[in-house]
């Protein structure tokens, strides 16, 4: 009788391994039930119905005990229904060679334990190494990177993630194993991946496979975005001026292989300036010997030059910066300097348009560095740049503010001679003012300044109001006329060239309405 009762015991007692066997396999479970099976116990000369309790629980493994009635009950630690889990390789693109991919959850509360492998195409991309990422920082981490084409990984921690949805699980950093010409895309496919919790039991996982892109790297790709583009040769000039400082951390594939596309191991305009024609079509890179801009002999005399200009106190001045006798000048660079204390220098631009043009400036304290790059070489004279300035208003009028272009680098390696030109500060209203000397004998000068280009001229009287000597001075630009050789001359002489006697005398300057006596002596 015991022995049937033990048999009976020992069955269900496999029965309910090969339903806890079946839940792990299988992730799942159906709640808490109960089997109830008669005449199997009896004791006590009476047969009774046992129960079998199937309690489940979030612990695994079985439980023997009684039930009210003295009957056995086992329960079986099948593990509590879990949510799934959707788990995603978010798609990368790879830059510079390199790319970081991403191993995400929907949801990470509750994951304490983490097995992953991922495939991927050998001949295209290389595992260089496996990361935690914040949110399972802290994590026991084990990964083979040693089979091509795949990486196993497995994480774990004694207690589950508290909270986290779209969360990223781990970090996988790629490198490209081969150049591609243009974008290439190359998926990346979980062969297999397990979560668990903290007692080891697991999560329902739906796995997302992604993909990789890799860009190509390019010569001349100074942003590394997988294309020569305008904008390439725009970031090359900023680095010239020295705007910006490559690599950095918005261009982190910037190197000097990829930028100089010249060869000659630096950075110039001439390289932004092959970066701009091939971006228009004009060349292909890598450059060969026998494109036009790189014989030097295609090179002309250019010339730079800067117009004298002037202006009131207190307003803008635009400066052109001119290049004549251009044929083969492609790039350009150079450095303008400037009184800070006389003007402050506002913006530099240019009159021609992307992509046929591209110029960068730098504006520091007392001086600017301009580079430009050309897609098309002109054999005409042009305007590279204007720059802005505006004057002081505290400056005097008839100051001459200068204006000095130094190392001046055509084409990467021609080298033009120092440029200079001023700025003069024009007076804000037309005045006469005292001649020198004064007493005088028996010449004079008399100065005057214009606020305005007018015809001028100066009327000398005697004391009796009589006209003694007219000076027609012209037509005169605005400016100030004060040294002897800009000032009105006066011999001491009539209009019929005789010599006037000692007195005081009166000289008017008329200058458009503008009319403004004063008064001198000739003393003998």
């Amino acid at each position: 009788m015991y022995l049937k009762k033990y048999i009976t015991a020992i069955a269900v007692l496999l029965l309910l391994i090969a339903v806890f066997v079946f839940s792990e396999l299988f992730g799942q479970g159906n709640g808490d039930f109960t089997l109830r099976w008669g005449g199997f116990f009896s004791g006590g000369g009476r047969t009774e119905s046992a129960e079998f309790k199937i309690k489940q629980s979030a612990i695994g493994g079985l439980a023997v005990g009684r039930s009210e009635n003295d009957a056995y009950i086992l329960t079986a630690g099948i593990g509590a229904p879990k949510a799934s889990k959707r788990v995603n390789v978010r798609d990368v693109t790879i830059q510079c060679g390199k790319g970081r991919v991403f191993i995400s959850v929907d949801n990470a509360t509750g994951i304490a334990g983490i097995d992953v492998t991922l495939t991927y195409d050998a001949g295209l991309l290389e595992a260089l190494n496996v990361k935690e990422t914040e949110i399972t920082s802290g994590f026991w981490l084990d990964k083979n990177l040693t089979k091509p084409g795949k990486v196993i990984i497995s994480m774990a921690h004694s207690t589950g993630i508290t909270s986290g949805t779209d969360v990223n699980l781990i970090e996988i950093v790629f490198q490209a194993t081969s150049p591609v010409q243009s974008g290439t895309t190359t998926p990346l496919h979980f062969e297999r991946i397990l979560l668990y919790d903290e007692h080891s039991q697991k999560f329902p996982a739906i796995p997302q496979d992604g993909a990789a892109t890799i860009l190509p790297t390019l010569l001349g790709d100074v942003s590394g975005n997988g294309a020569v583009t305008a904008f390439d040769a725009a970031l090359m000039l900023q680095a010239v001026v020295g705007l910006i400082t490559l690599p950095s951390p918005a261009y982190p594939c910037f190197t000097i292989d990829i930028a100089d596309v010249t060869g000659d191991g630096t950075l110039s305009a001439l390289d932004a300036a092959y970066i701009l024609q091939a971006s228009v079509g004009l060349i292909t890179l890598p450059i060969s010997t026998a494109s036009p801009a790189m014989v030097a002999s295609n090179i002309g005399h250019p010339r730079f030059t800067i117009p004298n200009q002037s202006i009131q106190a207190g307003r803008q001045v635009n400066i052109p910066i001119q290049l004549s006798a251009s044929e083969g000048v492609f790039a350009g660079e150079l450095v303008l300097d400037y009184d800070s204390a006389l003007l402050n220098a506002i913006k530099v631009t240019t009159p021609s348009k992307e992509p046929d043009c591209s110029l960068k400036s730098n504006l520091a304290k007392d001086e600017i560095k301009i580079a430009f790059a050309i897609s098309k070489s002109e054999p005409n004279s042009d305007v590279i740049a204007n720059v802005e300035f505006l004057v002081s208003p505290d400056v005097t009028a008839g100051t001459v503010i200068p204006l000095t272009m130094r190392q001046i680098t055509i084409n990467e390696s021609h080298h033009l001679p120092i440029v200079v030109g001023h700025i003069e500060v024009l007076p804000k209203e037309t005045q006469l003012l005292a001649n020198y000397p004064n007493p005088f004998n028996p010449e004079t000068w008399i100065p005057y300044q214009l606020a305005e280009p007018e015809d001028v001229k100066i009327t000398i009287y005697n004391a009796a109001g009589q006209r003694v000597r007219q000076l027609d001075l012209g037509y005169k630009p605005a400016g100030v006329y004060l040294s002897k050789e800009k000032s009105a001359y006066w011999n001491g002489k009539n209009d019929l060239g005789e010599q006037v006697a000692s007195g005081v005398y009166f000289y008017t300057l008329r200058a458009g309405d503008r009319v403004v006596s004063r008064k001198m002596s000739l003393l003998k």
